[in-house]
């Protein structure tokens, strides 16, 4: 009775219902756990390895993803959606065991320079993927309605695990380096999700088996660049990314660096803020997501929408000026709060 409460609540019809919860869950579970590794791998990082290597790895993460992005978009021709997103959270699960016994082994700074850059390196693979996978199990008219009921599960998870981590750290005194396992535990959860999806549903949409294969990557890298070069939809939304990852990059290492650290002295501290920071910039998320996201989209379209960006961006960095000014007046823990809510609303589901 409850189930069916909901999806009359949220417009999931009977047959929908089991794809779309289970979808959730897998969002859910995942988010749970990398809330625990992103606040965790920016604070050892950071407090182990100084400021200064946050460029350096910031480079790193981006030239993984780029040579990921050409073996993926070439295995997508050979394998199943769902294989693949379930061969990447085996591959994040043993990651995470590897770096928590590293950690435990070995006192060695490069440790967590690699945690931190492998992880993101999964993290923003596992983000593109779920995105298509899902996509491919609904048709074009279901995937609009039932999209933000599974991206909620992204907020939800991050919040849960956010709150988690503030309890293990306050509560029962655990250090930050002792709780990368968890995120391992959250990718295998997730995997037996996707065994589930994998037993009850099948896709609607698949790729061409014609096209599969009669490419390697460089040649396909080559294709889409003339591509975006003779389109000027796609340069110019080639052109505005970039410039939205540099101003990213910037906001990312100035309040990780600058404030962030002079702000908490102890990497407990750091910590426990960072996951203050997720249960609250994950609820405005949540917010923000179900309450505005599709209205944007119905009355601006995707291209208008996705003006949000910008303007969100001119907003952290105001936020960032008037940090300094309240800093002096004591209230600055409150402004790091809302300025991590808002970068976070840089990068909402729906909207890109």
């Amino acid at each position: 009775m409850l189930a069916r409460y909901l999806g009359k609540f949220l417009s999931i019809r009977p047959n929908e219902r089991d794809g779309v919860f289970y979808f959730f869950l897998v969002s859910l579970v995942f988010s749970f756990g990398a809330s625990f590794a992103r606040s965790i791998g920016m604070t050892l990082l950071v407090g182990k390895l100084g400021g200064d290597k946050l460029p350096l790895m910031f480079i790193l993460i981006d030239l993984a993803v780029m040579v990921g992005s050409l073996v993926y978009a070439h295995y997508t021709k050979k394998f199943s959606g769902l294989k693949i997103l379930g061969f990447f959270l085996l591959s994040t699960a043993i990651f995470s065991i590897i770096a928590q016994l590293l950690f435990v082994l070995t006192k060695q700074n490069w440790v967590y320079g690699f945690f931190f850059v492998g992880f993101f390196f999964f993290y923003i693979l596992i983000s593109i993927h779920t995105t298509s996978v899902v996509a491919s199990y609904f048709t074009a008219h279901q995937v609009k309605r039932v999209t933000p009921v599974v991206n909620a599960g992204i907020p939800i998870g991050g919040a849960l695990g956010g709150g988690t981590l503030f309890v293990l750290l306050s509560v029962f005194q655990f250090q930050p380096q002792q709780l990368i396992v968890v995120l391992g535990g959250t990718c295998l959860g997730a995997f037996g999700l996707l065994r589930i999806i994998n037993a009850r549903s099948s896709p609607v949409r698949a790729g061409n088996a014609d096209l599969r294969g009669h490419q390697n990557p460089v040649s396909e890298l080559r294709a889409a660049f003339k591509y975006i070069i003779g389109s000027k939809l796609m340069f110019y939304m080639s052109v505005g990314l970039v410039l939205f990852v540099i101003a990213n990059k910037l906001l990312e290492y100035h309040y990780q660096t600058i404030i962030y650290i002079k702000l908490f002295n102890l990497e407990t501290e750091r910590a426990t803020f960072f996951a203050i920071y997720e249960v609250f910039a994950n609820l405005a998320l949540l917010f923000v997501q179900l309450l505005f996201t599709s209205r944007f989209v119905m009355r601006w379209g995707i291209g208008g929408s996705n003006m949000v960006y910008p303007v969100l961006s001119a907003v952290v960095a105001l936020v960032l000026f008037l940090y300094f000014y309240l800093k002096a007046q004591g209230d600055s823990y409150a402004v790091m709060l809302i300025l991590g809510s808002i970068r976070c609303q840089r990068s909402l589901p729906g909207l890109s």
